[in-house]
């Protein structure tokens, strides 16, 4: 917040007259929470916006090539990938800031063949759903 004193001056000015504002500068700060960060395709995610109050635009990037406008939103991916989710805020297309997630989208991988004669490899019958959710 800044104080500014305004003076007249000029010919027609009988002395000066002041007057004292106030200006307050919006700065918005992003950030957000995505529901998931990994997880199995097609994987909806619903991303919570948790910017401060002073944004007035809201630009989702999922990272993808597709975009988004709106305080909240949710996107389903369906390609398997690393993605970058982005939220950039601004307030009235100046003072921006953006936030960022990585968002892993896995295949369901599912073994069609194990061999359990204890020799170490492919002794057990596993997905990695497992390891998507950890």
């Amino acid at each position: 917040i800044y104080t500014y004193t305004v003076a007249t001056t000029g010919s027609c000015a009988q002395g000066e007259a002041r007057q004292t504002f106030t200006l307050q500068v919006v700065n918005p700060q992003a950030s957000f929470t995505p529901s998931y960060t990994e997880g199995i395709i097609p994987m909806k995610v619903s991303f919570t916006n948790e910017s401060n109050e002073d944004a007035l635009t809201y630009l989702w990037d999922f990272g993808d090539g597709n975009t988004q406008n709106g305080e909240e939103s949710n996107f389903t991916y369906n390609k398997e990938g690393e993605y970058v989710a982005k939220l950039i805020v601004s307030y009235n297309g100046a003072c921006a800031d953006s936030a960022s997630h990585t968002i892993r989208a896995k295949k369901l991988l599912i073994p069609n063949v194990f061999t359990p004669n204890g020799d170490g490899i492919n002794d057990l019958f596993v997905t990695n759903l497992t390891d998507a959710y950890k």
